[in-house]
């Protein structure tokens, strides 16, 4: 995951590649463990899902900002 985030970064789409992919890989784990214990897993799949799609995009740079 890092390597794919190195080249965003390189792209200059991304900053700080290693936080980056820490907080993701935290998000990522802790929402799965949240999916698995409700009753509603699919349901909360797709909330999960929408979460992840609003973090990605909340890190993109914007290209005024480059």
């Amino acid at each position: 995951m890092q390597g794919l985030i190195d080249d965003l970064m390189d792209q200059s789409v991304i900053t700080d590649a290693e936080a980056l992919t820490s907080l993701i890989y935290g998000c990522l784990s802790e929402e799965a463990f949240w999916i698995a214990e409700g009753d509603q897993g699919s349901d909360r799949l797709e909330h999960a899902l929408k979460a992840l799609r609003l973090l990605l995009r909340g890190v993109l740079v914007e290209s005024h900002e480059v």
